[in-house]
């Protein structure tokens, strides 16, 4: 990132609008003489201005529905939770869960397909009797609905997913 954001000074770009990755984002984003909007990342040490989703209310939106479809044996497959999205949408989830009277069950991901893939058969073949997933991102639910299509699961008759992207 901190090598796009020199290039696009060079460039005389006169202003910049960031979807970061990295944990450095802040630091980077400070040392640009540009105007800087952060968009889903930063923390509170950000000096940019900082436009953030509702990670926690997604996720809580995500498995409310969820079981409002009837599911009881939903599993969570999370981003990587090195991010607030991955850590919030998950704590919305176990919260949800434990408040409705249902264990929950959590499978770590990376918010890439390929993973999410991965993942999906291990839990579908672990935990047959998984009624709803509520993937952290729109690739980790495609991925899933792959995963379904390959082991005959009909979606949504005999699963429900859900995929969140903030």
């Amino acid at each position: 990132e901190k090598e796009a954001v020199d290039m696009l000074r060079r460039l005389h770009a006169n202003g910049l609008i960031m979807i970061g990755t990295s944990p450095d984002i802040v630091e980077t984003t400070a040392e640009t003489p540009l105007p800087v909007v952060l968009l889903d990342r930063g923390t509170g040490q950000a000096t940019s201005p900082l436009i953030r989703s509702d990670h926690y209310a997604g996720g809580k939106l995500a498995i409310r529905h969820l079981l409002r479809c009837g599911c009881r044996r939903p599993v969570h497959l999370t981003g990587p939770m090195k991010y607030d999205s991955a850590r919030l949408r998950c704590q919305a989830f176990e919260d949800f869960c434990q408040l409705s009277g249902i264990e929950p069950l959590i499978f770590p991901g990376d918010y890439q397909y390929e993973t999410s893939l991965r993942q999906a058969r291990h839990l579908l073949r672990e935990h047959p009797g998984t009624d709803g997933i509520f993937a952290a991102n729109d690739l980790a639910a495609m991925a899933v609905l792959k995963a379904c299509s390959e082991s005959g699961i009909r979606v949504p008759d005999d699963l429900q997913v859900i995929g969140y992207d903030g």
